[in-house]
């Protein structure tokens, strides 16, 4: 049974308040099953968006008036989801390298002066492939090397004249780095190579960020790596931003529980196919954990002992899970990574908040983004039915107030095909 609507009541009467004078337009989702993610579920909610923020959350009552309204009713209304790890607006074709941002061309193992943020392309047809199956936020990941680079978060809206499409990019929101087998490799191939490299890189950051006269004069000791590189690494010092570290293994996740204790950095562990081994250290750190549900294939060694209900198990043992699809081509799938968490013993809005609120906190956002409530950002999804069924679909999605074109490249193929074999639909061009 649908556990989303079973509980839906008839939508109740709608009553107009009194004329105000209003800033900015307003709309009324009304009737909706509201899950806030940030507090409980309210039957018959209510949601009242002004401009781009939302403005009221809650049971039914009076409704200003000049509201554009929208039934809800029968329907799931959630927060837009957000996708952790991807390379939307980084990356287009993966075997076209003038497509691909991602990731540098070079054997450097330090890679952190690249920011993807400058660079992301905020018409790529994968965003709008995403946005279709409510994924309204990812943050644009780097990859390769022992560092790979600094990441950005992007808002999945379409560009409008009039609109600077640039303040839908925010960042930088971490420094990312790959230990385990793929740092190892960036280094020669030892896993105790890349720890100390990045050790040392940590170390030379703090020397550079104390001495910056003394090395502009020539005048500190070699350090490992160019100003750059230093420059993007000073804020994960001074714990102005995280570290997300690629690992699998349950010993390669505690080396970075030990780095980030005798570092004094914030890091988030990212995979995690055997985080749940060591939950308890994880809890006790307080460091959360980036998983893909259905990692659970022998595709690495490293991750032999992963299992399906890894992300009950440490939501369970207290570690803040976030679940991602790791895609940018599939980040429209969400939904399902979701539904399967669920199968496999998630709670059902510990599920909806693993892509929402949890995502929201863990990249800095949460004063903007990631739940429904007052004065939050208007970045939501009215659902057919549970978002988690195959079944269901997103009907709406809105970005910062405004509802968003759910055509995109595929429905435009399709539609085309359909025209051409006499199925439907209108031909584009």
């Amino acid at each position: 049974m649908n556990r989303f609507i079973r509980a839906l009541a008839l939508p109740a009467c709608l009553v107009v308040g009194a004329p105000t004078a209003l800033a900015a337009p307003l709309t009324a989702i009304v009737g909706g099953h509201v899950h806030p993610v940030s507090s409980p579920p309210i039957p018959n909610g209510l949601v009242i968006v002004e401009g781009e923020q939302i403005r009221y959350v809650g049971p039914a009552k009076p409704l200003p008036p000049g509201a554009t309204i929208i039934d809800a009713s029968g329907k799931v209304v959630t927060p837009g989801l957000i996708d952790a790890i991807t390379q939307l607006g980084a990356i287009e074709i993966e075997l076209e390298a003038s497509t691909v941002d991602s990731e540098l061309e070079t054997q450097a193992p330090v890679r952190a002066a690249l920011y993807l943020g400058e660079v992301l392309d905020l018409r790529s047809t994968l965003i709008g492939v995403a946005r279709r199956q409510g994924v309204t936020g990812a943050l644009s990941v780097p990859t390769g090397g022992l560092v790979a680079g600094r990441s950005a978060f992007i808002e999945l809206a379409e560009p409008t004249s009039g609109v600077d499409e640039r303040s839908f990019v925010t960042g930088p929101i971490a420094v990312h780095a790959n230990l385990g087998s793929s740092g190892a490799k960036s280094v020669g191939g030892s896993r105790a190579a890349a720890l100390g490299r990045l050790t040392e890189l940590l170390d030379d950051t703090r020397q550079f960020a104390k001495n910056r006269a003394a090395f502009e004069r020539n005048n500190l000791r070699r350090l490992s790596v160019h100003r750059l590189e230093l420059e993007a690494m000073v804020p994960v010092t001074e714990r102005k931003l995280p570290l997300f570290v690629s690992v699998s293994r349950a010993a390669d996740i505690l080396a970075v529980l030990a780095l980030a204790e005798r570092e004094r950095i914030e890091v988030v562990v990212v995979g995690g196919e055997e985080a749940w081994l060591v939950a308890p250290q994880l809890a006790k750190a307080k460091v959360s954990v980036i998983l893909h549900p259905l990692d659970n294939l022998p595709a690495k060694f490293e991750g032999r002992l992963a299992r399906q209900d890894a992300a009950a198990r440490l939501a369970g043992a207290g570690v803040t899970v976030l679940i991602s699809t790791f895609s940018s081509h599939n980040a429209g799938g969400l939904r399902f990574v979701l539904g399967n968490a669920v199968r496999a013993g998630l709670n059902h809005e510990a599920a909806l908040a693993a892509a929402t609120l949890a995502p929201a906190r863990v990249l800095g956002l949460s004063r903007t983004l990631g739940a429904l409530q007052g004065g939050l950002r208007a970045d939501l999804v009215v659902w057919t039915g549970d978002p988690f069924e195959p079944q269901s679909h997103a009907e709406r999605v809105m970005i910062r107030g405004v509802f968003q074109p759910t055509e995109n490249r595929q429905t435009r193929l399709r539609a085309r095909h359909q025209a051409r074999l006499g199925l439907g639909g209108e031909t584009t061009r």
